[in-house]
């Protein structure tokens, strides 16, 4: 990361809601903050399957090999941003807000979380919502920029 560069990864429902991470990639780059993951120029490539594939991604690349590369992103970030359109926290955004905090990034969320994947273990339910620092609407992405200039 580049000495002031702020570096962050989206995390959120690919499948659900793509449409909304594109925005919110946008705003970040609008923002000057760089998004190490996920690169959604030309959308996913199997968007109504569990797990999405996006068209910039290695189609020869096995799901896991997908999934520990954009973990490692995570790593390098400088905070890792919680997408979670109406408040919801699937399965994989879970486990990334997990990873993240274990590796001492930063958790934001777009908005205050409202419910978690059914099949989430109520502890780890409890640890998880200890886990967001600050939430920051996508609106306020851009605002946060223009205050700085």
């Amino acid at each position: 990361m580049n000495e002031g560069q702020m570096e962050t990864v989206i995390s959120g429902s690919f499948r659900k809601y793509l449409a909304e991470i594109k925005k919110v990639v946008q705003s970040f780059g609008e923002a000057g903050i760089t998004v190490l993951a996920p690169n959604v120029g030309e959308g996913a490539v199997n968007p109504d399957e569990e797990f999405i594939v996006l068209a910039e991604d290695d189609p020869t690349k096995p799901e896991r090999k997908l999934e520990m590369e954009f973990l490692e992103k995570i790593r390098k970030a400088s905070f890792l941003y919680v997408a979670d359109v109406g408040g919801y926290v699937g399965r994989s955004a879970a486990t990334e807000m997990a990873f993240a905090r274990l590796n001492n990034v930063p958790v934001l969320t777009a908005e205050p979380i409202e419910s978690f994947s059914s099949d989430i273990d109520s502890a780890a339910l409890r640890y998880l919502r200890h886990t967001v620092k600050d939430v920051l609407p996508v609106s306020e992405i851009k605002r946060e920029r223009e205050l700085k200039e």
